[in-house]
């Protein structure tokens, strides 16, 4: 048997099972604890947001205050439905970066411009199809 087959015969598989057991579960403890820190710091910034402007966002709402998300994949990704957070963000692969009110501001309206057009579309739709129905039934008679 050579020195290098021997060397790895004696070494184990696998590591003790402990070994990254307690480095996975503190790397666990502190990305919740980290989240929790963005989320008192999201709640100060509605806090004062609110009380600026006389308005409360929405829960969903309120991840734009830590994350850029483009308006059409906010609506494709239906998170107006949901209560998305930090933990959230990050395992989307989103930046967080706390934001200014103008730039809240934008971030709200670009959604509901979105929204608004994607509204006026689907009406669009239905109108013309209801109009070629129509036209289909007259031209029938």
């Amino acid at each position: 048997m050579s020195p290098v087959t021997s060397t790895l015969r004696a070494r184990p598989r696998f590591p003790a099972p402990d070994c990254h057991a307690a480095s996975a579960a503190t790397a666990w403890g502190e990305a919740r604890s980290a989240i929790e820190v963005i989320d008192t710091i999201v709640s100060g910034w509605i806090g004062l947001y609110s009380f600026v402007t006389r308005t409360v966002p929405s829960k969903p709402r309120r991840l734009n205050v830590i994350a850029d998300i483009d308006a059409s994949v906010w609506i494709d990704a239906e998170l107006d439905h949901s209560e998305p957070d930090a933990w959230f963000a990050l395992n989307k692969g989103y930046s967080l970066a706390l934001c200014t009110v103008q730039d809240y501001s934008r971030r709200l309206a670009a959604i509901e411009g979105e929204l608004r057009q994607r509204t006026d579309a689907d009406t669009r739709r239905a109108h013309d199809a209801r109009h070629r129905s129509h036209r289909q039934r007259l031209i029938a008679h």
